[in-house]
């Protein structure tokens, strides 16, 4: 583990800047899971006419308890994903005009981005990982109480 760490940390510093919006192709489709006792689900629509299109939700006893709506748009910058939350009712967390914000902190062209949280108040990490052709894993890490803390969820 402590090899492909130091490893990727140099492959890092080169793909870094190559990350395209194209490049994040490999988080297209739609895919399923359990998380928390809760139905997870996750859409992708594949990259097009600069950006990508997705939406989340959690399901439990047969009622959604939770959604979000997102996308990835290219910019000078390299892609950016912007997420708005929601509760049942299409209850907004974010202002209308803001959603939450996050770069790419890290990219590796195998199928895994690490998206970050432009909000310093509330360090954010999802890291998306493509682990085989029909599995796909979300990394979220958070800051609670001064210490991080990880959630995984896995997806098919």
């Amino acid at each position: 583990m402590w090899l492909r760490l130091g490893l990727s940390g140099a492959i890092l510093t080169v793909a870094l800047g190559a990350a395209e919006l194209q490049d994040l192709g490999f988080i297209t489709g739609h895919w399923r899971g359990e998380a928390g006792g809760k139905q997870i689900e996750e859409v992708w629509i594949a990259p097009e006419q600069g950006s990508m299109t997705g939406m989340y939700r959690e399901m439990k006893d047969g009622k959604t308890t939770f959604y979000e709506f997102f996308t990835i748009e290219a910019s000078a910058g390299g892609p950016v994903l912007l997420i708005n939350h929601f509760e049942a009712g299409l209850k907004g967390w974010e202002n209308k005009d803001k959603p939450a914000a996050f770069h790419i902190k890290n990219f590796l062209p195998d199928g895994e981005v690490v998206f970050e949280s432009n909000d310093p108040a509330n360090p954010l990490l999802m890291t998306y990982s493509r682990t085989s052709k029909s599995t796909m894993d979300v990394l979220l890490e958070r800051q609670r109480g001064g210490q991080w803390v990880k959630q995984v969820y896995k997806y098919t």
